[in-house]
């Protein structure tokens, strides 16, 4: 009998922290991230294209913008209870008209005010399981930088 206790605090505890840590990293993504890097099939991509690219986390919905355009939006979910940590995004408007619908599987990496992202492609299968590209897997690594507040508002004013 004391030993169910034991296992049933146990559970408890662990669920608490799991639920803490969700919750942590859902406040700590939100906001405003530039893009700062991008990697794909092992090779980095063109610096312009990650500068250029903004990623928007709000409640529970993220906005790309490219050239100061939406390139995608959509629904995201969080589950910082795997290693590594998983986001999934389901894009709900995008650009491209087949993509809409589809999921997105990733990884995250989420330390103060940086962001790294390995996702599948639109609809893609394997879930990546490091923070690394190669070229046999259709995954992308993104790194973001979170943008101050007050360079957020500066930009809205002009």
């Amino acid at each position: 009998m004391r030993s169910l206790a034991i296992l049933f605090i146990l559970g408890t505890l662990a669920s608490v922290g799991s639920a803490e840590e969700k919750r942590d990293d859902r406040e700590g993504i939100q906001g405003v991230w530039r893009g700062r890097s991008i990697e794909v099939k092992g090779l980095p991509s063109t610096l312009s294209s990650a500068i250029g690219m903004v990623l928007r986390f709000e409640k529970n919905t993220f906005t790309i913008e490219q050239e100061g355009k939406v390139a995608v939006r959509g629904t995201f979910a969080l589950d910082p209870s795997h290693k590594p940590k998983t986001i999934d995004l389901t894009i709900e408007e995008s650009l491209q008209a087949s993509n809409k619908g589809a999921q997105v599987w990733g990884i995250y990496k989420l330390d103060k005010d940086e962001l790294r992202l390995c996702t599948t492609k639109a609809n893609g299968q394997d879930r990546p399981k490091r923070f690394s590209t190669k070229q046999s897997a259709p995954h992308t690594l993104f790194t973001f930088q979170r943008e101050k507040a007050e360079a957020t508002d500066s930009k809205k004013a002009k």
